[in-house]
């Protein structure tokens, strides 16, 4: 019996007679020494089929993969090693399952030898709760690590920063690819490059900026992708976030000029007595140059708001430069001349009629409005008391650029004047104005009915308690004509000083 059985595995064990498919395709030089020869190659490595399988399938797993291998070898090779693990999975599977089960069966065993013995003893309070590991547990940390090691090896190979695992979707991503569990086919380049890519460019982030006089500091992201159209909706976040800072430190709450942020900015304020909603000044700056029609003859992108302004400088600089290169050889000889859309552009080029007068009535128009914009669109200075007056040093710059001329400059001051009464005519613009020292004091001051209206607007929603309105009505008394401290030298220096360094 014992020699039958020699003789059977010494045969197995015989160079040329292994049963396994990998054999098929390598040489077995010494099975003592457990050294293969490729086939394809003719590499010779040490290690058994195991390896040579790996180096065949191209796994780069403690082997070179083979340059010569066939497709459909390399395929079978690979679908051989995915067997092998899989059903090692499901034994280690069923073995831990094994052992859980006899473990919790000499627990319950145990307890219930404790059992009588425990009613006697006093328990140990905040002691550590110490078990011993199971066999599932060590063998699902293996599983672990060979999964975090093929994470790993992605990252390195592709250089994705380590630091991309701090990123809060990169749990996210786990967990969902947990919950689709087995079978999961990841995405393609074209999925990665087109189809996500145009889904994630359509979502609607809302970032949330707390300001005070230390600083501006970012509060929070809200993907508002599903909400962002609807007012009710948008009203219940900004108040949640106003809830979160609490009312008492809330003075002004800032959005952009969309009818659905408009709308849920008088809700907020009709709920929360105490503090104001605004547009944001920048937007509606931008907003006043839409009387170009939104027409930009290029949008190189250089500035947020300013792009078309700098566009037609740029052009109006280089008239004459245009002017050559049109009239060039290499222009008429090129086969864009002969297009419809070059002939027209040569058209545009050599308008001096209408598109070269247009662009520097254009740039007249626009320059002091790029000013403001660059006054309230800045994050380093508070703009708020210097934006009433403002608009109206640039609506007589503007009439001074076209020579006091009505008609071109009207168009442009209905637009002013209409944005400006439906956005940004506001209590706070207005107190920003009046308290502000540098205007208070100087000879042009204007201080008619709407300013003064807006002042006390803004002292009745800040200031609930009468008493304190009438102390804050006689300091403002003694403000405006300069009495007391206010009117000490150091005081009027000081506050001529500060205003114009947050003007510059």
């Amino acid at each position: 019996m014992s020699s039958s059985a020699s003789k059977k595995q010494s045969t197995k064990n015989a160079p040329g007679a292994r049963l396994d498919p990998g054999w098929d395709h390598g040489i077995e030089i010494d099975s003592n020494k457990k050294q293969f020869q490729c086939k394809y190659c003719g590499i010779t490595r040490a290690g058994g089929v195991y390896r040579l399988k790996h180096h065949l399938a191209c796994t780069h797993t403690n082997v070179e993969p083979c340059p010569s291998v066939p497709e459909d070898v390399r395929t079978q090779m690979f679908d051989l090693l995915s067997a092998s693990s899989e059903e090692s999975r499901k034994k280690k599977q069923r073995v831990s399952t094994m052992y859980d089960l006899k473990e919790e069966e000499g627990e319950v065993k145990q307890q219930a030898k404790k059992c009588s013995m425990d009613n006697f003893v006093v328990r140990k309070s905040g002691g550590l709760n110490v078990r011993q590991t199971t066999i599932n547990e060590k063998w699902k940390k293996q599983d672990r690590d060979e999964v975090c090691q093929i994470m790993a090896r992605w990252f390195y190979t592709s250089a994705v920063p380590f630091n991309a695992v701090n990123s809060p979707l990169f749990p996210l991503m786990i967990r969902k690819l947990g919950e689709y569990g087995k079978g999961f086919k990841p995405p393609s380049y074209h999925e990665m490059r087109v189809t996500f890519l145009k889904k994630e460019r359509k979502r609607t982030m809302n970032n949330f900026l707390v300001n005070s006089p230390a600083g501006t500091v970012f509060l929070s992201s809200v993907d508002t992708t599903d909400i962002s159209k609807t007012a009710q909706k948008l009203f219940e976040l900004l108040d949640g976030i106003v809830e979160k800072i609490g009312e008492d430190n809330v003075v002004q709450v800032i959005t952009d000029n969309a009818s659905n942020y408009k709308a849920a900015g008088k809700i907020l304020m009709e709920k929360r007595k105490r503090l104001f909603w605004t547009p944001c000044a920048a937007h509606f700056i931008n907003w006043m140059k839409q009387f170009t029609n939104g027409k930009e003859l290029i949008r190189p992108g250089v500035t947020r708001f300013a792009t078309s302004y700098l566009t037609m400088r740029r052009l109006s600089e280089l008239k004459g430069n245009l002017f050559n290169f049109f009239c060039s050889d290499k222009k008429k000889t090129s086969m864009y001349a002969r297009r419809n859309k070059g002939k027209k552009i040569e058209s545009i080029i050599f308008d001096n009629q209408q598109f070269w007068p247009n662009v520097e009535l254009c740039l007249k128009i626009a320059s002091p409005l790029i000013k403001v914009l660059r006054m309230v669109d800045s994050d380093e200075k508070p703009a708020m008391g210097f934006l009433y007056k403002a608009i109206d040093q640039a609506k007589e710059e503007i009439k001074q650029n076209v020579n006091n001329i009505r008609k071109r400059f009207e168009s442009a001051f209905a637009i002013i004047d209409k944005r400006w009464e439906d956005q940004l005519s506001h209590p706070l613009h207005a107190t920003g104005y009046y308290l502000n020292p540098q205007f208070q004091y100087s000879p042009d001051f204007q201080s008619d009915a709407n300013i003064k209206r807006g002042l006390y607007d803004c002292i009745a929603k800040m200031v609930p308690e009468s008493g304190e309105r009438v102390k804050i009505d006689l300091q403002l008394d003694d403000f405006r004509h300069a009495n007391g401290l206010f009117g000490h030298e150091n005081a009027l220096i000081g506050g001529n000083l500060m205003a114009m360094s947050v003007q510059s």
